[in-house]
């Protein structure tokens, strides 16, 4: 039997086995298994079954491995290089990478190949910091060296490049091996060798994707083999502290007003309204695909509740594709934002934080609230299975569900007593079950409580829970709408202000290829001031209309749609481009 056949009947047996095991159970333990099955079925592609793609490369090199050589036995250095890169592979596999292949002292892998993520750039610098830390990890794990005789091992350094743009997938070769090809392959090889040793060296493509989410240091444009053109680069350095990605994605230092969204804007103010002063609860879902502004809505709604009077308790969350598999996921980002819970906390920091912030509201006896709080933090991942309060009862999983749920809803009771509260969700479609379940229940015990939840979310969220929203409950369901040409006319203005005069086919290229997506627009002119089509400065800008001929198309069009989805106008261009081999198309 193939390992193919083992996993297809593994996956039946789980499925039949999921009104035993329940949902949250079986989608976790699914998981890995349809990735890996994903993997097997795209190697067995046939060679002319080739696909185009949007992926993020990363090349990694240890420099150092050339002393090594010279001043260890054979043996010795293959045993020690193989400890390292299982390690070095096993933080790539850790963050849903690829690995396509090692070349010597070097590996290459893909993210978003064969399986696509919204989040595969970010993933793809996470696990570069990883390796990174993996490699003076594995330094210290062989002792300390005494000084002024290091060994060679001691001098082994990893330089990282990561590229993000589309490539060709498919077989290559006789032996049929599955790869990606093409100029994005090719820069991130390039950008590989000339990372700083040590580091990880982005290109601006990769760095449009993750933008807030790293400490970078902006370097100046590097020359690159294969480039008539110098390359935007830059150094990460860290991650930044854990944010929520309500904010404009649009044009830097430029903020736009609210343009084609005021009816929607008013719809959610008189709702908070409503659940503020008349104690209703109030659920509001944002519904629309990908680009089209939800993001954007709430940024503009979350600017203007900021200058009420009234005191609010905000809570804020965000789910994002990994956690549909992982319970109470989305709850758990909700409450470790709140109080300031870091991914990098240690775990009894992260208990200490969540518990203290859990009894901040509660009343009466402290030793019941703690508890509480104890109960809560257990089901949502935090493990206080070694807690007093939970001996005997750790096998008991409807116990302690029950009980969380209670005393959840309880929290916000007491969180309420003297402010409304107000909880932002975004990307709920990718929320798990458990953390839906909950906050069902939450409205369920609550529905006169001064409570006011929003939820961005694609329609797909109804295709899976119909039922959203159904209750005593007042749900608002606002359906957003592709822009109208009136409108992204404005929007283009606003972002443009400081043009003294847009050109007619200037508008007509952005309006044209936007199909009403405020994020493609804004999208859309980053890519015109990077190749200097439009030339900003502190007063004005001016647009260089003789350049749009030479325009790029973006590498994404769609926030979050991995797979190049063109549209009818972008393939068209991209069509034109490929004809002509205009010297700036990528």
């Amino acid at each position: 039997m193939t390992e193919r056949e083992q996993l297809e009947q593994a996956i039946a047996a789980l499925e039949a086995q999921r009104a035993v095991l329940g949902d949250a159970v079986v989608n976790a333990a699914l998981a890995p298994m349809r990735e890996k099955l994903a993997a097997l079925q795209a190697q067995s592609q046939p060679r002319e079954a080739q696909q185009r793609k949007q992926v993020t490369v990363l090349f990694a090199d240890v420099s150092g491995f050339t002393a090594l050589s010279e001043t260890m036995d054979a043996e010795e250095v293959s045993g020690l290089m193989n400890t390292l890169w299982s390690r070095l592979d096993g933080a790539i596999v850790a963050h849903s990478g690829w690995i396509d292949k090692h070349i010597g002292d070097a590996v290459m892998a893909l993210f978003g190949a064969p399986v696509a993520r919204e989040d595969d750039p970010e993933r793809a610098i996470r696990a570069a910091l990883a390796m990174q830390a993996e490699i003076k990890n594995w330094k210290i794990e062989m002792g300390e060296p005494s000084p002024g005789n290091l060994p060679p091992a001691f001098n082994l350094q990893m330089r990282i490049g990561i590229n993000t743009g589309p490539v060709l997938l498919g077989s290559v070769g006789t032996t049929g091996e599955y790869t990606a090809m093409g100029d994005t392959v090719n820069l991130a090889s390039r950008l590989e060798h000339a990372a700083p040793v040590g580091g990880i060296l982005i290109s601006h493509d990769t760095y449009r994707h993750v933008r807030g989410l790293f400490d970078v240091l902006p370097l100046d444009p590097i020359n690159v083999k294969g480039k008539t053109e110098a390359i935007s680069v830059y150094v990460i350095r860290a991650v930044k502290p854990r944010t929520f990605r309500v904010t404009t994605r649009g044009v830097e230092g430029i903020e736009t007003r609210t343009i084609g969204r005021e009816a929607e804007l008013a719809k959610m103010q008189s709702a908070l309204e409503t659940a503020v002063t008349d104690r209703q609860t109030q659920l509001v879902s944002i519904v629309a695909e990908a680009g089209t502004g939800k993001s954007r809505l709430l940024y503009e709604f979350s600017k203007w509740m900021e200058i009420q009077p009234q005191r609010l308790l905000l809570f804020k969350g965000r789910a994002t594709q990994e956690m549909i598999n992982l319970p109470y996921s989305l709850i758990r980002d909700v409450l470790a934002s709140r109080f300031e819970i870091q991914d990098s906390d240690r775990a009894a920091v992260a208990r200490e934080k969540l518990e203290r912030g859990l009894t901040e509201f509660a009343e009466g006896d402290p030793d019941e609230a703690e508890v509480r709080a104890h109960f809560i933090g257990h089901l949502i991942g935090f493990d206080f299975s070694a807690s007093p309060h939970l001996t005997g009862i750790l096998s008991d999983a409807r116990q302690i569900h029950d009980r969380a749920f209670h005393y959840t809803a309880d929290f916000f009771a007491n969180a309420m007593r003297e402010q409304a509260a107000v909880i932002l969700l975004e990307d709920i479609h990718w929320a798990d079950d458990g953390s839906l379940d909950l906050l069902e229940h939450l409205i369920r015990e609550h529905p006169e409580a001064p409570l006011f939840i929003v939820g961005l979310t694609r329609p797909t969220l109804f295709e899976r829970r119909p039922q959203w929203g159904a209750g005593p409950t007042t749900h608002l369901r606002i359906n957003l709408q592709p822009l109208s040409e009136q409108s992204c006319r404005h929007l283009v203005a606003e972002i443009l202000r400081k043009v003294p005069e847009i050109p007619e086919s200037l508008l007509a290229l952005i309006i044209t290829r936007a199909e009403g997506s405020p994020f493609y627009i804004e999208e859309l002119i980053k890519v015109l001031i990077d190749d200097g089509v439009i030339i900003t400065g502190d007063e004005t800008w001016r647009v260089e209309a003789e350049r749009l001929a030479e325009v790029r198309v973006p590498t994404l069009l769609l926030a979050g749609e991995f797979d190049i989805k063109f549209t009818e106008a972008a393939q068209e261009m991209a069509r034109r481009c490929q004809e002509s081999k205009l010297k700036n198309c990528d």
